[in-house]
């Protein structure tokens, strides 16, 4: 068992690797190519172990090794300190850092969870401008207007939650801190994770995530296309909406008028002071991804469907003949 999780985390790894690699030598910058990428990268690395051990079982053969293989991680178990293998020890270690990195995302996705089961239901009411604007949104985005539950909540609140049938979700607060123009952009942001059902693959890559505990590079790759779907978010946000720079306005005027993301009111299933460094690397992201809002790079074309079908393919035939 020990074995296989190695080279399961062998190939993630190495599958993981090659994608990045390729991300950067393409320049994507183009939210909708990075998710695809990074999606292929995770299904790859998250599969091809357990279909290899499957399908190709002659792979873990002398012969195959010896003749085919491009790295063969079992061999550092010749090195043995404690007698326990050097390849096993890295497993070991690399499976624990794994899992503290799942849990550091799981337990607070699980408690807001909870917290928001056992708190009583939203009380909804109408706003007429509110429904115009969002009917509006939907209608130039080719889609049908997903239904609005607006609150008298004075805390800014703007998102979308649901799995099934996602809604948008918008407090007086929030209403009351944005403008128009950067309302309508932040709403066309929510409205493009309604149409793309962001919420299903977030709680989907949450499942393959603690499936594949024992895999830091899946871990890494799954957040970092979290990260790749608010960029896709943003991209198609600022197209239909026609205003980058009111969105980013809105992202930065709602990060810090939140009490627990701004001043670290509120609360958190984290010590206090590694809250605190965890709020400021999320003011730090954000302001990463306003800024590429407002001071766009160079636009290099994104990879078309055969560069993308060849990064699969070469990540199969790598992942391959690493053992």
């Amino acid at each position: 068992m020990l074995d296989s999780i190695g080279r399961a985390i062998l190939v993630s790894t190495v599958v993981a690797l090659f994608v990045e690699a390729l991300l950067r030598l393409w320049r994507v910058e183009q939210g909708a190519a990075r998710v695809q990428m990074r999606a292929a990268s995770i299904l790859c690395g998250a599969l091809l172990p357990v279909l290899f051990a499957d399908v190709a079982p002659f792979r873990l053969e002398d012969r195959f090794v010896e003749r085919f293989a491009v790295f063969a991680g079992h061999r550092w178990n010749l090195l043995d300190p404690a007698g326990f293998g050097l390849a096993r020890l890295a497993t070991v270690v690399l499976a624990v850092v794994s899992l503290a990195f799942l849990l550091f995302d799981l337990v607070p996705t699980v408690l807001d969870a909870a917290d928001r089961r056992r708190a009583p239901a939203a009380k909804c009411r109408q706003d007429d401008q509110l429904l115009r604007d969002t009917q509006a949104l939907a209608s130039e985005a080719g889609m049908r207007a997903p239904s609005v539950c607006f609150t008298d909540d004075t805390v800014p609140v703007l998102l979308c939650r649901g799995l099934v049938h996602p809604r948008l979700l918008v407090s007086a607060g929030a209403l009351a801190l944005l403008d128009a123009v950067e309302r309508r952009a932040a709403l066309a942001h929510e409205l493009v994770h309604v149409r793309r059902r962001d919420p299903l693959i977030g709680w989907g890559l949450l499942l393959v995530r603690s499936l594949c505990w024992f895999s830091p590079a899946l871990q890494v790759q799954a957040r970092a296309l979290a990260s790749d779907l608010e960029r896709r978010a943003d991209d198609e946000a600022a197209a239909t909406s026609g205003g980058s720079a009111a969105l980013a306005s809105a992202i930065l005027r709602l990060h810090r008028s939140t009490s627990v993301l701004g001043d670290g009111a509120g609360p958190s299933p984290w010590p206090p002071r590694l809250g605190k460094v965890l709020r400021r690397a999320r003011a730090a992201g954000l302001e990463r991804r306003c800024r590429r809002l407002v001071q766009p790079a160079a636009t290099v074309p994104p990879p078309s469907p055969i560069h993308l079908l060849a990064a699969i393919g070469a990540s199969v035939g790598l992942a391959f003949l690493v053992i």
